[in-house]
């Protein structure tokens, strides 16, 4: 039934982001502990120091592909738990709820990228990253997304007691 795969779905999703690590052809940081392994990476400024722009450019894609994978997700994400409000009345206010911090995590994604310049991949924005005052403000939204992604997991939690 739809409703046993929303479910399942759900729990998935609270199974995922509780998980600190994955094995995707090597141990890494996965879910809620890496908002934090993230945050804590790109304060490394020596990891910035360089004039090399292949450097620089490398370390900002990875970044700005983390960026794009969350602002991506987590409007999806709330685009589907939209749907299961309507097969999951019960748990509706939970939801709602979980709906709100994924829209606002997507958000602070694109805060992320206004301080670089905004979305995409060149040179100006690599540079500008390396910036280790533009690094500390983008560490704090990243802090600040892990925040609201902990708070969903929780109401999704909840709303799947019901």
């Amino acid at each position: 039934a739809k409703r046993d795969i929303y479910r399942n779905a759900l729990q998935w999703a609270i199974d995922l982001a509780r998980r600190p690590k994955i094995n995707l052809g090597g141990e890494r940081h996965n879910g809620l502990s890496a908002y934090k392994e993230w945050s804590e990476a790109i304060l490394i400024d020596d990891d910035f120091s360089t004039d090399d722009i292949d450097v620089l450019q490398e370390r900002y894609m990875a970044h700005d592909n983390a960026v794009g994978m969350i602002a991506e997700g987590r409007w999806y994400g709330a685009q589907f738990l939209k749907q299961v409000i309507e097969d999951e009345p019960n748990a509706a206010e939970e939801i709602s709820k979980a709906i709100e911090c994924y829209e606002a995590e997507h958000g602070l994604m694109w805060k992320n990228w206004g301080l670089v310049g905004g979305i995409g991949h060149s040179k100006e924005k690599a540079k500008k990253f390396a910036e280790p005052a533009v690094r500390r403000q983008i560490a704090e939204i990243i802090l600040e997304a892990c925040a609201r992604e902990t708070e969903a997991i929780e109401h999704l939690e909840r709303a799947l007691a019901k």
